[in-house]
């Protein structure tokens, strides 16, 4: 009788809380892909990112390569 009402409370408050918790990113992403226009702005910003990552790691690389030949 004890375990069953833990449960039902347990369940009830789990429930309480999936419902009230935010969209999780992937669902995020998702509601973004619903247009071309959505489609082709995420597109450009990826790339954006990836190319200032790139640029970001060209610069650690020299940097490194411009410590070790000073040393």
């Amino acid at each position: 009788m004890f375990r069953q009402s833990l449960r039902k409370r347990a369940s009830v408050s789990y429930r309480e809380v999936v419902d009230n918790s935010e969209p999780n990113e992937s669902y995020k992403v998702q509601q973004v892909l619903t247009t071309k226009e959505d489609k082709k702005k995420l597109q450009e910003t990826l790339t954006d990112q990836i190319n200032q990552m790139v640029q970001q790691n060209q610069c650690l690389h020299d940097a490194i390569n411009n410590y070790i030949s000073k040393v």
